[in-house]
């Protein structure tokens, strides 16, 4: 039989950018699939703009919160509101490429039986109009194709900083909701990694998960609503800090999953963190909290002291200069939107 999906929406203040989001899926849904929209309370005109599109796509329900619970009891929440089988997870921000939901449905057809699956995506720039260069969603860019994984070590030991995306989950609902009545999450709420301990608790019960390369997501870079409220400082130490906290908790802290994990967040990401930190013109002020921050948690590294540690003695107008020129290059392939 075909199973049910739900595509779920947290969102909150993202008015500018979740028509496009919603437009992207409702131009793909057949039969009975849904979109599910949870607004954390937004101040801007969010519930105007999913209203415009709900009259067009009666599949669109939307249900909006009093107060804002943060980003993790969000995610909660429109899963358990959702009424999918399986349920893709969808930043509001970000777009599926076309034939992204047939492709993952077959997909499904062919591996009934797994927990959950990632998807691989496409990286944009901000306006969406020309593809940038982005981190691989599997550690070191070592699967090229799809894969099943079947070991939930191996899964989150290359997933698992892909798993913190939350545009690339789809999930298998009962199970997540039989991990939410069992599991005491308290110690993860306001973690803003809620995501990734519900998808180490799954793994565990089911290890079966699927790994798909190609991109079904287009994401929005430079976007990050997160570093907009919290400043690059806070932001780091949620990036760095708290995602370690979720991790320690799955596996434990001195695990080869976590070593792993961790050695992949320091290659494959926070090099281009902090050039793009750089760029964007960080204090002096601002780069020494960010040295003592990182030094702190991973003096013990080499792959720190080799790929990001000399990044901090290259002038801000370095980088900028490097990324200007990136850019501009990009931008004269501008491509169509998703539709």
């Amino acid at each position: 039989m075909e199973p049910s999906f739900s595509i779920c929406i947290p969102t909150y203040n993202r008015a500018d950018f979740i028509g496009a989001c919603l437009q992207s899926v409702a131009s793909q849904l057949i039969g009975d699939m849904e979109i599910v929209v949870l607004d954390g309370a937004s101040q801007d005109h969010t519930s105007e703009v999913v209203e415009a599109y709900r009259k067009r796509f009666p599949a669109i329900r939307y249900f909006r919160r009093d107060t804002n619970c943060g980003v993790d009891e969000d995610i909660l929440k429109v899963v358990d509101l959702a009424r999918g089988d399986y349920c893709w997870l969808l930043s509001d921000d970000d777009q599926l490429e076309l034939g992204a939901i047939s492709n993952v449905l077959s997909r499904l057809r062919k591996y009934p039986d797994i927990a959950g699956a990632s998807v691989n995506s496409a990286a944009f720039d901000k306006t969406m109009s020309y593809p940038v260069k982005t981190v691989p969603a599997v550690s070191r860019g070592q699967i090229s194709r799809d894969h099943l994984f079947t070991d939930h070590e191996e899964c989150f030991a290359l997933l698992g900083i892909h798993f913190g995306y939350l545009s690339a989950q789809i999930i298998r609902r009962d199970l997540w909701q039989e991990v939410v009545r069992d599991s005491d999450l308290k110690p993860y709420k306001g973690s803003c990694w809620i995501l990734v301990y519900m998808i180490g608790c799954m793994l565990e019960r089911n290890p079966n998960w699927l790994y798909v390369h190609q991109p079904c997501v287009r994401c929005r870079t430079g976007n990050d609503s997160f570093a907009e409220r919290l400043g690059m400082l806070r932001r780091q130490l949620v990036t760095h800090d708290s995602y370690a906290t979720v991790v320690h908790g799955l596996f434990g802290k001195e695990s080869k999953v976590c070593q792993q994990v961790l050695e992949t967040l320091l290659a494959d990401r926070m090099p281009r963190t902090l050039a793009n930190s750089k760029a964007n013109g960080a204090s002096l002020h601002l780069q020494a909290q960010l040295l003592r921050l990182y030094t702190s948690l991973y003096w013990r590294s080499w792959t720190y002291w080799w790929k990001v540690f000399p990044i901090f003695m290259v002038p801000n107008f370095v980088c900028r200069f490097v990324r200007t020129v990136y850019m501009h290059a990009k931008s004269r392939h501008r491509l169509q939107p998703a539709e």
